[in-house]
């Protein structure tokens, strides 16, 4: 009689462990490389272009000052709000440097496989920190996925979205491969330079749902009671 329960137990601990497996690893998790920017930018690329035309590229983020992770962001000029992680306890920031810098836009990028159907997810900000003026309704915050014949931006946030000075909350985008293949997905913000303040864009990754972790507490019981029975 112990031996059949322990062997239904076993079953079951086998098939809700699959199950969860299944469930709780984040999309893509085996093709984007560090999405939460937990090890600071390595797997990422940032590229920088500048008004003079010029672009520069550094690869894991070596060697430039316009990208970073962070452990918080406080909004610029007011000061007001403070941006905290979404996930883990990092976060990607996106400056365009001071005035004199001549930085026109600044993106960090990474390649990734998908197969259609597959969902990406994630999560960004704007803090604008310029005076609203014609120039200025430049000025954005993007995240844009695409491939050779596919562009999506599936977050897209201006500084006529925010007014002046303006600061926006974390906004959860979501996207889904068309089809199968190899896509680029790009964090970006732009400054179109006509004051000395600076833009801030943040980014982070979507973190495995509450559900899931409860699930997974309940799967540590189950163990406890396949060592009862063993």
């Amino acid at each position: 009689m112990l031996k059949e329960e322990h062997m239904k137990i076993t079953g079951l601990i086998v098939r809700l462990t699959a199950l969860f497996v299944v469930l709780a690893t984040p999309a893509f998790s085996a093709s984007i490389l560090n999405p939460g920017f937990e090890n600071g930018l390595t797997g990422w690329t940032v590229i920088v272009d500048y008004l003079s035309g010029d672009t520069q590229t550094f690869e894991n983020g070596v060697g430039q000052t316009y990208a970073a992770r962070v452990a918080s962001h406080t909004s610029v000029p007011s000061g007001t709000t403070t941006y905290s992680p979404m996930e883990g306890n990092w976060f990607l920031e996106l400056n365009t440097g001071p005035a004199d810098s001549n930085v026109a836009t600044v993106g960090v990028f990474q390649s990734f496989s998908a197969q259609e159907g597959d969902t990406l997810s994630g999560y960004a900000a704007f803090d604008s920190g310029v005076v609203l003026g014609r120039l200025s309704s430049r000025e954005y915050a993007q995240t844009i996925i695409e491939s050779d014949n596919i562009l999506a931006v599936p977050f897209d946030q201006t500084v006529m979205d925010l007014g002046g000075d303006g600061e926006g909350e974390w906004t959860k985008w979501t996207w889904t491969a068309p089809t199968d293949g190899e896509y680029t997905l790009f964090y970006l913000l732009s400054n179109a330079k006509i004051t000395d303040q600076t833009s801030y864009a943040m980014f982070d990754a979507v973190p495995i749902p509450a559900s899931l972790l409860i699930f997974g507490s309940g799967l540590i019981g189950l163990v406890g009671l396949k060592r009862r029975f063993g």
